[in-house]
């Protein structure tokens, strides 16, 4: 096989296609929702050291503490803690909060970050879809410059090779 991969590289073809995905997107989102996507969904990925079993563990832990000696006594445990979500929750109860009122407040987080989530999926998508366009518009724009040096072939091949790895990409 001749050749190599840099012959699939080409930086007009690149911001034709990427540029207007991005422009279009954050015409649509808005650049803070567009830059923060990739972020909230790799932190969305489940890291292998999570185990609900342990979170029970822990809970029961604290709970029995919490019998023996008060609910003060598990103030610097829950300071180690290193699930933020259940950390929160711990501390205020731990502050004084009722229990109603914290379940209220930990179901609005988990509601919050669900739509979070859910607007991070809706922007991946439509760039999914924004995408295939700007490819046609890459390719046709690659194809005017081809038909406009069509009578010095030497020129031919930069147009057709705008038009074909915008369409690639």
């Amino acid at each position: 096989v001749q050749g190599s991969v840099g012959i699939f590289l080409d930086l007009a073809s690149f911001l034709i296609v990427i540029g207007g995905v991005y422009s279009a997107a954050f015409s649509n989102f808005g650049i803070s929702d567009v830059n923060s996507t990739y972020k909230v969904l790799l932190n969305a990925l489940p890291k292998s050291n999570i185990d609900p079993r342990t979170d029970i563990e822990i809970l029961v832990m604290f709970a029995k503490k919490i019998r023996k000696n008060g609910m003060l006594s598990i103030e610097d445990d829950v300071g180690k803690l290193t699930d933020r979500y259940l950390q929160n929750g711990l501390i205020s109860l731990i502050d004084g909060l009722e229990p109603d009122t914290v379940t209220k407040i930990m179901e609005n987080q988990l509601r919050s970050y669900e739509e979070l989530l859910d607007r991070s999926v809706l922007i991946l998508a439509k760039k999914g879809e924004y995408a295939p366009g700007f490819g046609m518009i890459g390719t046709i724009i690659g194809l005017v410059i081809m038909l406009q040096n069509i009578s010095d072939p030497a020129q031919l091949g930069a147009g057709m090779s705008v038009a074909l790895l915008t369409t690639l990409y």
